[in-house]
């Protein structure tokens, strides 16, 4: 990759024990960053994305060690793969809390330390663009969301790049969880789905970093884009 624009630079990563997160710190390091890690499971910089409490904590924190930072990564995301009228309203509100608000409480106490504009990442999905992905419509709406979300505050903050990453299917512990397992990859090929690795999609991610389109979405890998020709027929 070898890209310079990340050397000596300041990079949050929430979302940071497994899949797309992981991948991510393992390639920031690589590029000399200074990678921030943050997430359920951290000592240090620990952060349950659905609790306001523990990101304005977060903030504090890193406003105090660093004063700015030039990334932030979102990762973290949460899914069921149930019927809408199998899916509980208490799964419903966890799915929207983590998925959705969460990111938007993210980006909202973060702006202020981005580092000279800086930019901010977060992931989507291509659930909520496909033509009828089936059991995914919380999941969806919490993702997609996000887009309108990104666009309206990249017209508020235009010294910051929006970003909102949009994956097809990625073989990740969430996507297991969520799907079931070891029928995970039978189930995606009934979506005309192959999988992408979250090495695959964190490549994707940092060398579109200085995506500059009109619109905030970016597709990280080969399958992603040509998912999205595809649904566009």
């Amino acid at each position: 990759m070898k890209n310079r624009i990340f050397e000596n630079k300041i990079a949050l990563v929430v979302g940071a024990s497994g899949g797309i997160g992981s991948a991510l710190i393992e390639k920031l390091k690589k590029e000399r960053a200074i990678v921030i890690e943050s997430s359920t499971s951290q000592s240090r910089y620990k952060l349950d994305i659905s609790s306001s409490k523990q990101i304005e904590g977060l903030v504090k924190e890193i406003k105090k060690e660093f004063n700015n930072i030039d990334f932030l990564f979102n990762a973290s995301g949460i899914a069921y793969y149930k019927t809408l009228t199998e899916t509980s309203i208490d799964e419903i509100n966890k799915v929207i809390k983590i998925n959705l608000i969460g990111p938007i409480e993210l980006t909202q106490k973060f702006i202020p330390l981005m580092n000279n504009g800086g930019t901010i990442v977060h992931l989507g999905s291509m659930a909520g663009i496909c033509k009828g992905h089936k059991y995914f419509s919380v999941y969806s709406a919490s993702k997609e969301g996000l887009a309108g979300f990104l666009r309206s505050v990249s017209a508020e903050f235009p010294g910051i790049n929006f970003i909102l990453v949009t994956p097809a299917g990625v073989n990740t512990n969430i996507s297991r969880k969520a799907i079931g397992g070891v029928n995970l990859l039978e189930k995606f090929r009934e979506s005309y789905y192959n999988l992408d690795t979250p090495a695959d999609i964190a490549t994707g991610i940092l060398n579109n970093i200085e995506h500059k389109d009109r619109d905030v979405r970016i597709f990280p890998t080969k399958l992603s884009k040509e998912t999205y020709d595809e649904l566009r027929k």
